[in-house]
């Protein structure tokens, strides 16, 4: 989770990181920083870090954030 905060505020080199991509939602049900969740064909694609960090980073609430 820490190294998420890290990318997302853009700590790291933009080019070394993975892509997370925020959410373009304007009203999130969570908070600000959500990120966006794709869809996956393949299930090798379900286990990078990119997917399986998505839905725990958009549960956290506010406060920790």
């Amino acid at each position: 989770m820490i190294e998420t905060f890290k990318i997302i505020k853009k700590i790291y080199d933009e080019e070394t990181v993975p892509k997370l991509t925020p959410s373009s939602i304007q009203y999130t049900r969570g908070h600000q920083h959500e990120l966006l969740r794709k869809n996956v064909r393949y299930d090798i694609r379900k286990y990078y870090l990119t997917e399986r960090i998505v839905n725990m980073w958009n549960s956290l609430s506010d406060a920790v954030q």
